[in-house]
């Protein structure tokens, strides 16, 4: 009766170590092919009519955020493209007068600003403080994880 459970046991232990392999093989030969391809074809992936996010914190990250987003919606206008604020953000861009042409820009290109009003109550910093351009929601983590829901494609700075 033991030998019996060990010769299972060890079966079993056996068809858990192919799986792991076949699980880790498929990892690398997923990662292979982006590194097959150029970065001309890569970047050419994105699609025209694609959903994409940003998740900034630093007004750094905000200016490149909308640079990126002002390049992709000029190339593909059918694009939709929402750059989310939490963190020091949020208070630089009620007080950083030289954020105000980044806004601009982000409005003339049709990009998405929505700052985290969480974050803005912890800073004392109030909707009327901002460009009007500027939109809120109460809580910019769950607005990621909802459009994550309805398609879009996330990156967090």
């Amino acid at each position: 009766m033991k030998k019996k459970y060990l010769c299972s046991l060890l079966s079993s232990k056996k068809h858990v170590l192919f799986y792991v392999m076949v699980a880790a093989l498929s990892g690398i030969l997923g990662t292979t092919q982006a590194q097959s391809l150029s970065n001309i074809e890569v970047e050419n992936a994105i699609k025209a009519d694609g959903k994409y996010a940003m998740l900034v914190q630093t007004s750094r990250h905000l200016r490149g955020a909308i640079t990126v987003g002002a390049e992709m919606r000029e190339n593909s206008p059918d694009m939709q493209f929402v750059i989310t604020m939490a963190g020091p953000v949020v208070k630089e861009l009620a007080e950083d007068e030289s954020l105000v042409e980044a806004i601009k820009t982000a409005k003339e290109h049709g990009i998405d600003l929505i700052a985290c009003e969480f974050a803005m109550k912890r800073l004392n910093i109030e909707k009327r403080d901002y460009h009007s351009y500027i939109q809120t929601t109460p809580n910019v983590y769950r607005y990621m994880f909802g459009i994550q829901e309805i398609g879009y494609k996330i990156l967090t700075l």
